[in-house]
């Protein structure tokens, strides 16, 4: 598996694999895998992360009719962590943290570099408590700058728990 491959599996979290592994029919498969990750130029040489990029996401929003979940977004709906237990009913802690507790439907590359090496999406609650890691978010908002501007610039929108703009 190549690292790239790696980083946005993990970045995209628990609930994408389950419900995607839960998929038996391989036409149904293909086409769900289609509709999460392809570009819409259906060039067939993209890779996983050009496929998530943030051109890729700034795509879908311009060329394709908004989603629910981009309402949900952009009406900064409540997002709460539902548990760690599986299926997974809901976002994981690190996800529900990332995002200060309001919906997002960006990915990738739009969340602090450090964060998706380490796979915070997979931590459980306990793991974030033990580590006291709610404050590492919160930090590399602050040492993501130039992705806050993207973001805001991009979707006229920032993380909770970004910190505010001067």
């Amino acid at each position: 598996m190549t690292p790239d491959y790696i980083n946005e599996v993990v970045s995209h979290g628990l609930e994408a694999a389950v419900r995607l592994l839960a998929i038996d029919d391989q036409d149904t498969l293909v086409a769900e895998m289609r509709r999460c990750i392809t570009h819409d130029q259906e060039q067939t040489y993209y890779t996983i992360y050009d496929s998530v990029s943030m051109g890729t996401q700034a795509d879908r929003r311009w060329m394709v009719e908004i989603t629910e979940r981009d309402d949900d977004e952009m009406d900064e709906e409540p997002l709460q962590f539902a548990g760690d237990a599986p299926p997974p009913l809901g976002p994981s802690m690190g996800w529900v943290l990332l995002w200060g507790g309001r919906y997002a439907n960006i990915y990738g590359d739009y969340v602090p570099k450090a964060l998706r090496l380490w796979g915070y999406v997979m931590w459980d609650e306990c793991r974030w408590s033990q580590l006291g890691a709610g404050d590492l978010i919160a930090k590399q908002w602050e040492n993501a700058e130039r992705l806050l501007g993207v973001i805001r610039g991009t979707f006229s929108w920032r993380p909770a728990s970004a910190p505010e703009e001067c």
